[in-house]
């Protein structure tokens, strides 16, 4: 992870009047390029914002916001915690801090500090012993065992595009000039099929305009539309498990005619980065243990790092939280509250996995003041997320968590004081490490070894410590043999289970 600090001042363009108060700002950070070169990436991105102010202007008494944009490009260097050439790398960009301020009324000041989290995921190929050809040696032994994994199916990163069009209601006028927008994607929904993935959600769309007509008052429009849709994913099927991470890239928002000829439409195109991963849980059949009775062999074993799923699921929780307006008096109504979430820190203790983190809301409102006809207020609410997780240790745990607002809303009381209520939601996949030592290959004597000197009978005790498969390989004999020679205790002998202690056996050489 890295921390950069852009900043960089800007001209209002001549076209737009005077800066008299700044009321809401709006920045998203996207990179466009990551090129890995050994331990360092350089990373290539923009920084787009926009602020909402209200103009100073002769032309008319009652002083009207204007909206202005721009852009800032950046280009970091972070260096990573080896050499990651050839990985499969992704960066995650997100704003911390986003400040712009007047420096007088035709220029302005843009602050930010972003955040690049990388990773770096490599993908290997594991083999694994499944069986042995027994056409030459049909007394080689094989001891079977279960494994149970889940392995990378799909690793995919594609653009998914909504595209809307909504109309104002009968009682608003047509729009003259869009001056401020917001869009979000809320309650996105996922799953595979065997023809890709499919998505399902709701766009929430503000939109705040100048009227058209003799007054040219300023109005707003608020309301949520609901999509679905596809994206074409090569070897998915539903069976697999999803996990989709998603981030605005774009959006634009246009007034239309409608049939009539007036601008009463509004089309909005939204632009999703979608990251989309799918797992596949795996049960094998592999051979945890191998040898022969009449020969010598050579086992080479490798240690290979596998995972299984404990948890995938959604967690919700609800936050709310109080802030005071200065001069409530002027306050006519709240237009639109937006929220956005961050993860602060993730701790495991105690068999439960706690998320903490803070929303950060802005309450949007008119105002019946000519001077400052809007305004908005800013206030951050802490929050945390439980998720129960069982029988996992913490060297061992693997987790994403994916923070997003479902949820929002916004209410005054008399004596001026906003309540802000929210829903918070953690999609979690957890995940436990463990390490499998499988055989890699194994080599046979070419003769056979020298029996005479072992004693045609045996008497064993067991001590507790060894299963079946332990003493027949110790005593150069079968699990079918001892289990012949002893038919009394014979059902309860277990190739993989440990012999009771005290347990008396005969052994027979074959």
């Amino acid at each position: 992870m890295a921390q950069i600090t852009l900043d960089d001042d800007f001209n209002v363009p001549d076209t737009k009047d005077d800066i008299e108060l700044i009321v809401k700002e709006w920045g998203n950070v996207q990179t466009d390029s990551v090129k890995v070169n050994k331990d360092k990436a350089t990373v290539d991105g923009e920084l787009k914002f926009s602020l909402l102010y209200i103009g100073a202007s002769s032309d008319s008494e009652r002083m009207q916001p204007v909206k202005m944009t721009g852009k800032m490009s950046f280009s970091e260097n972070v260096n990573l915690s080896g050499d990651c050439t050839g990985d499969y790398v992704t960066c995650q960009a997100s704003i911390e801090d986003l400040s712009i301020k007047a420096i007088n009324s035709r220029k302005i000041s843009v602050k930010a500090i972003v955040t690049l989290k990388l990773i770096c995921e490599s993908l290997q190929d594991i083999q694994m012993i499944t069986g042995v050809d027994e056409t030459e040696n049909t007394d080689i032994q094989q001891l079977k065992e279960e494994l149970e994994f889940v392995q990378l199916a799909v690793n995919q990163r594609d653009n998914f595009r909504i595209r809307e069009n909504v109309s104002l209601p009968a009682g608003k006028p047509e729009i003259q000039e869009i001056i401020w927008d917001d869009v979000d994607v809320r309650n996105l929904n996922t799953r595979l099929a065997d023809d890709g993935l499919k998505l399902a959600g709701d766009l929430d769309i503000f939109v705040m305009y100048i009227g058209n007509g003799e007054t040219g008052n300023v109005q707003w429009y608020e309301t949520t539309a609901s999509f679905e849709g596809s994206l074409d994913i090569s070897g998915c099927n539903a069976d697999m498990i999803p996990y989709v991470n998603f981030q605005i890239i774009g959006k634009t928002v246009e007034e239309r005619p409608d049939l009539d000829g007036e601008n009463r439409d509004i089309a909005v195109e939204v632009v999703l980065d979608m990251d989309v991963k799918a797992y596949e849980e795996r049960k094998k059949d592999v051979i945890a243990d191998i040898y022969s009775p009449s020969y010598d062999m050579e086992i080479e074993n490798a240690d290979t790092q596998l995972r299984c799923l404990v948890v995938r699921n959604n967690v919700s929780s609800r936050v709310s939280g109080n802030l005071q307006l200065e001069n409530y008096a002027d306050l006519m109504q709240i237009c639109n509250c937006t929220a956005t979430v961050q993860l602060d820190d993730v701790t495991y203790k105690e068999g439960e996995l706690v998320a903490e983190g803070v929303v950060s809301a802005n309450v949007f409102y008119i105002t019946s003041s000519d001077s400052q006809p809007l305004g908005s207020v800013h206030t951050i609410i802490p929050f945390a997320g439980t998720v129960k997780i069982d029988g996992v240790s913490n060297d061992s745990l693997e987790y994403n968590i994916k923070p997003s607002v479902q949820q929002l809303s916004a209410t005054i009381n008399s004596a001026g004081v906003i309540e802000v209520k929210s829903s918070v939601s953690l999609d979690v996949i957890v995940f436990r490490n463990f390490e499998y030592s499988g055989i890699k290959s194994a080599y046979m004597s070419e003769e056979k070894c020298d029996l005479s000197k072992m004693p045609s009978m045996t008497g064993y005790i067991a001590d507790g410590t060894k299963t079946l498969w332990d003493v027949s390989k110790m005593y150069h004999t079968t699990a079918d043999s001892i289990k012949a020679s002893n038919p009394k205790c014979a059902d309860g002998l277990s190739e993989s289970v440990i012999i009771p202690r005290g347990t008396k056996l005969l052994l027979v050489k074959a």
